[in-house]
């Protein structure tokens, strides 16, 4: 080509949205977006583009609107991953209950001291007092005076006594021992339930005596109550001391 033609081409005129750059142009194309055979070529000028459900889609790479109400809406999950079936993929169960620990403390060595000295002759020792802290079976006291007794089984606790009781007469005195079981009317009815189980665990230790009571009300905690109980289980009442001939 020579010179004389080189200068006679015409530059060939450039559309001034081509100089904005590809970018612009890519989004001019993507603006165009089929709807229902037909084309929504609408744009606005902050990059945003209205979709076919009427939702503007943001082009800067952040999520959509129905996106993030995806991610509010998502469920919470929970570990361990489950089956299926209510139960873990070790087998045990997805959901378990809260454990309560119900299971009776016992203080042995104590109590069995105590009901050697409630048996023991002339030692100042007539009864012992066996009541529960929260779980825990213990000896709460020892002592000779009943009303002293009485007073550490009260409307809000649950326990044991053993007490002896001199029955017969001037000729014939002898030692009977009775154990009692008190549980207050404040008592939840989850702790009431355990006391037969409770009962048998002190009896592995207590094992002399003569009467069982289950006082059901103060009215019946007395000593009048407790020496008929025994005079009944005995079969005899002693009276005068005088010998039939």
């Amino acid at each position: 080509m020579s010179d004389t033609e080189r200068d006679t081409i015409s530059p060939v005129p450039v559309s001034p949205r081509k100089l904005k750059g590809d970018v612009d142009s890519s989004d001019d194309e993507s603006s165009e977006i089929v709807n229902n055979g037909g084309t929504d070529s609408s744009s606005t000028d902050n990059g945003e583009h209205l979709g076919t459900n009427g939702v503007a889609d943001r082009v800067n790479g952040s999520a959509t609107d129905s996106e993030e109400d995806m991610e509010e809406n998502e469920p919470q999950k929970h570990e361990p991953v489950s089956n299926g079936n209510g139960f873990t993929k070790d087998g045990e169960p997805e959901f378990k209950p809260k454990k309560h620990n119900m299971a009776t403390a016992v203080d042995k060595e104590a109590i069995k001291e105590a009901y050697n000295e409630v048996m023991a002759d002339k030692n100042g020792v007539e009864w012992a007092a066996f009541t529960f802290t929260d779980n825990k079976l213990g000896v709460t006291a020892t002592g000779d005076d009943f009303d002293s007794f009485k007073s550490h089984f009260g409307p809000d606790d649950r326990g044991f006594g053993y007490i002896k009781i001199m029955t017969g007469d001037e000729m014939s005195k002898r030692s009977k021992f009775v154990l009692s079981t008190w549980v207050g009317p404040n008592v939840s009815v989850m702790k009431k339930a355990k006391m037969s189980t409770d009962k048998a665990l002190m009896k592995e230790i207590i094992q002399n005596l003569s009467v069982e009571l289950q006082i059901e009300n103060a009215n019946e905690f007395s000593m009048d109550h407790f020496k008929a109980e025994v005079d009944k289980a005995g079969g005899a009442r002693y009276g005068t001391g005088v010998r039939d001939l």
